[in-house]
């Protein structure tokens, strides 16, 4: 490309080129002349370089990356679940694990693919016909015919049903926060799964994905409620301020106490979480951020920090991980792998957020 160019290819432009490269080299089908195309378009630019250097490396680390995928645990689950039917398999996660069957470096390149060129894909494959949706990273509030006002934290799908009778709403994934407007004559009931939480005059936050959520109670009082396929009471729990309760399809967990100042923390565009392992963080993360984050080391895993970043500015605090964790960070289009590396005495215990 001449210097007189007006329209010089962007980061992400030149990346999904050096993925389309790898994925020839791996196929194991490059002719001499592709070949030579190939280190035409390395000498190029200097950025050609850069990138090809970047996803040979990410290319090396994406088959633990896949499976991690797997190997990591709802962080809301009380007990272990089935493993999801493929079919009901978020397309992330199924293209992964369908990549793993190809074999060698086919299956690699399509992850890549897919983890630098689709990151934003995911967005509208979610429960696409829903009342009321966001996508990752957006936040929204509605009102409600009744006069409710319910806000929708990031990658939220809702449905509500308005009758003489009930005002229900079915949370189908994500988080949302609900203002219940009084109404003696119908019961405001929130379903998840197979808890139902019912409003006595309050403000409550409900958060459920992969068949696993939880209640928190900000104001007033709500009694959450399980059943089986059958309808059939199973557990009944009322709710104080300040408690809290997880659930899943199987139970309801313990009723616990909780800070509230955290609970509603993403009202105010901020992710708060105290002493908990870095692969919580991380998987926190991946709610707001278009895009995958790997965390690689098993024992930085488990490494309890505190955390309180800004959720626009995700990006940020994740560059400054390695300014104070033994963390080399790797951006590659939507994906970024964390990967430990040797520690210094320059490392410290807790990470802090750019502010």
């Amino acid at each position: 490309m001449s210097s007189s160019d007006t329209h010089r290819p962007n980061r992400e432009t030149i990346e999904r080129e050096a993925v389309v490269w790898l994925a020839r080299q791996l196929s194991g089908e490059m002719t001499d002349r592709e070949l030579a195309e190939y280190r035409i378009w390395l000498a190029r630019d200097p950025q050609h370089a850069a990138a090809d250097r970047k996803m040979q490396r990410l290319a090396r680390l994406l088959p633990q990356a896949i499976g991690a995928v797997d190997a990591q645990p709802s962080a809301t689950a009380i007990a272990p679940c089935p493993r999801t039917p493929d079919a009901k398999m978020p397309p992330r996660r199924r293209m992964f694990r369908r990549a793993g069957s190809l074999g060698g470096g086919l299956a690699v390149a399509a992850s890549l693919v897919w983890a630098v060129c689709g990151g934003y894909c995911v967005n509208w494959l979610s429960h696409p016909w829903a009342d009321y949706r966001t996508l990752v990273g957006e936040q929204r509030t509605v009102q409600l015919s009744d006069g409710s006002t319910v806000h929708l934290n990031t990658d939220t799908a809702l449905d509500v049903n308005m009758s003489a009778g009930e005002r229900r709403v079915q949370l189908l994934r994500g988080e949302a926060e609900f203002e219940v407007a009084h109404d003696s004559q119908r019961p405001f009931r929130v379903t998840s799964g197979q808890a139902t939480t019912e409003a006595l005059g309050t403000r409550f936050v409900v958060r459920y994905a992969n068949a696993a959520g939880d209640v928190t109670l900000l104001e007033g009082k709500v009694r959450t409620t399980r059943t089986n396929h059958q309808g059939q009471l199973l557990g009944n729990v009322i709710l104080e301020p300040g408690e809290h309760i997880a659930f899943n399809d199987d139970q309801l967990g313990a009723v616990q106490a909780t800070d509230l100042s955290i609970a509603d923390a993403w009202r105010r565009g901020r992710i708060v979480m105290n002493f908990v392992p870095l692969q919580d963080v991380v998987d926190e993360i991946n709610r707001y951020r278009p895009g995958h984050v790997f965390l690689l080391n098993s024992e930085l895993a488990q490494r309890k920090i505190h955390v309180a970043m800004d959720v626009k500015r995700i990006d940020d605090w994740l560059n400054a991980l390695g300014n104070t964790l033994p963390v080399q960070v790797l951006h590659a289009g939507h994906i970024v792998v964390l990967q430990g590396r040797q520690i210094t005495t320059d490392d410290h215990e807790t990470a802090a957020s750019p502010r």
